[in-house]
């Protein structure tokens, strides 16, 4: 019987076991929901002031760099790491100043591919459709013939104080060997 008492104990410590591992893969996936949905809303956040701000218009190109660094640099983790976005944005700006501006730029969501979460950090992939119009030699592997053109865009997000900052961005457009300066644009400041 005393044999029979052990089992018994032993099975329901182990039935407890499973129980707190399955409620802690529970409530994790729960919190990964959250994370998921604010990561993907960020994404959206952020292309949809990158489409806008990215016009020079009739703004100077010193004027629309400022415009940007005021809308975009609360999504990055510090300022380095938009330094080097602002220098994409600055040769872009600067190219329209040379070869006309940009007369329509959007990025349209197609769907986000599942979310890699790795501690505090997560990469997110989006793949977008791009409507372009505006002189070639901005962005050549979009010309101005092309009404949409598919582009992927990979973001890596470092979680700060309960939010989520980009820590890394590079993008392409798809069917092109050559990087365009508008998606492309490697972000990766250690």
């Amino acid at each position: 019987m005393t044999f029979m008492r052990k089992i018994n104990r032993g099975f329901i410590v182990f039935i407890a076991l499973i129980l707190i591992v399955i409620g802690y893969l529970l409530v994790l996936r729960f919190l990964r929901l959250d994370d998921q949905q604010k990561l993907q809303n960020s994404v959206s956040e952020y292309l949809s002031v990158y489409q806008k701000d990215i016009i020079l218009g009739d703004q100077t190109p010193e004027n629309a760099l400022e415009k940007i660094k005021n809308n975009e640099i609360s999504y990055f983790v510090s300022n380095d790491h938009f330094a080097s976005m602002q220098s994409v944005a600055q040769n872009m700006l600067h190219a329209q100043s040379k070869f006309g501006t940009i007369q329509n730029y959007e990025v349209h969501i197609h769907n986000f591919e599942p979310i890699e979460f790795n501690g505090k950090t997560a990469k997110v992939i989006v793949n977008t459709i791009v409507s372009y119009q505006g002189p070639d030699q901005i962005i050549p592997s979009l010309s101005s013939n092309d009404s949409q053109s598919q582009a992927t865009a990979q973001f890596v997000f470092e979680k700060i104080d309960n939010e989520w900052k980009i820590f890394y961005f590079s993008g392409y457009i798809a069917g092109t060997n050559n990087e365009s300066a508008m998606l492309t644009n490697q972000v990766n400041i250690e």
